[in-house]
């Protein structure tokens, strides 16, 4: 490092010489350079830059968690989904979509704009059910 290196560069005296022809296209070169890689998602001008892919067993794992998160839901699906439900959580596996079906159209996923709720409603458990065939059974067994 030379003495001229040192010193402060406002002092005008010591100021740098101009680049050399070569240095100049160099730099120029090398500013306009662009990065090629084009960022996902959506940019601030509305502009899409990638596409977002939200499978249908997703759409169902969250919708039975909203499901069974209403009071009054007893459970869901049909007899034979919820026998396989039982043995999954006998294995230690939960099927959250249990009882769910969704179709999810194309320009539904990004907003998740819901058009329709369709609800099957295939049994109604009461309280007073179970307890009328336990009761049932005891007589049954004196």
């Amino acid at each position: 490092m030379t003495k001229r290196d040192r010193e402060a560069p406002s002092d005008p005296r010591h100021a740098a010489a101009p680049p050399s022809p070569s240095e100049h296209h160099e730099r120029d070169t090398m500013s306009s350079i662009t990065p090629t890689s084009a960022s996902t998602g959506v940019t601030g001008t509305g502009s899409t830059g990638g596409k977002n892919t939200i499978a249908d067993g997703v759409v169902e794992k969250v919708a039975g968690i909203a499901a069974r998160q209403v009071p009054g839901v007893h459970d869901l699906g049909n007899g034979a989904a919820r026998a396989v439900g039982a043995i999954r959580n006998v294995i230690g596996q939960q099927d959250r979509g249990q009882g769910i079906s969704v179709e999810v159209g194309e320009t539904q996923v990004v907003g998740m704009e819901v058009t329709e709720v369709n609800v099957t409603i295939t049994d109604v458990n009461l309280p007073s059910d179970k307890s009328s065939d336990d009761d049932a059974a005891e007589k049954r067994v004196q």
